[in-house]
């Protein structure tokens, strides 16, 4: 099972996506998906994508499609064509196995700003209710997932996909996972990336 499906199987609420083959599917997939569109590499062999220019947002029509296509034909990889969600507070929830305690939770800050601020709080899995408000008060952050300058997240849908995490990481052959970004909407929580390492 992929990674994508995984993560749904999970209850992870992907944006909507389409892997294509040819720019005419890529084209036909953002017409379906409506624009703004973000297409992207998939290949487990690359990480930090979006450093190394192998996502490209802000996608409006049928020739930035083309264009983008025509770059990411050039690495070895599928590519995906994702609605891009142009609102909400990006997120990271992420999961690893510690060799002594077993599978650990975290979350925090996430997209570009996981690496500068690192604002992440951890827990052991299973977590409870009480765990997960501790998770969150504990963040540097916690005021934009609490709801600050009149924004606010589904934070019962944030929960969710903490218990999630802690739900997949039980999995034996699973051995670290990240959701990054986990975009956070007044309505969703949106796994925008999914990285999950086997073995």
């Amino acid at each position: 099972m992929d990674n994508l499906t995984l993560a749904e199987k999970y209850g992870f609420v992907l944006p909507p996506y389409r892997i294509v083959k040819s720019r005419k599917e890529a084209v036909e997939a953002g017409e379906e998906i409506g624009y703004p569109v973000v297409l992207k590499l998939i290949s487990s062999k690359i990480t930090h994508k979006t450093e190394k220019g192998l996502v490209k947002l802000h996608l409006y029509n049928e020739e930035e499609i083309r264009g983008a296509y025509k770059e990411l034909s050039k690495y070895k990889g599928k590519i995906m064509v994702q609605k891009m969600i142009t609102e909400g507070v990006e997120l990271l929830v992420g999961g690893v196995k510690d060799p002594q305690f077993g599978p650990m939770v975290m979350v925090g800050l996430g997209g570009i700003y996981v690496e500068i601020f690192k604002d992440v709080s951890a827990r052991l899995c299973p977590v409870e209710e009480e765990d997960i408000e501790e998770m969150i008060g504990e963040l540097k952050s916690h005021k934009l997932i609490e709801g600050a300058r009149g924004k606010r997240i589904n934070k019962k849908r944030l929960k969710e996909c903490i218990k999630a995490m802690c739900a997949l990481m039980s999995r034996k052959e699973i051995r670290e996972a990240e959701i990054n970004p986990l975009i956070c909407t007044e309505k969703e929580c949106y796994a925008v990336d999914v990285r999950i390492i086997r073995g």
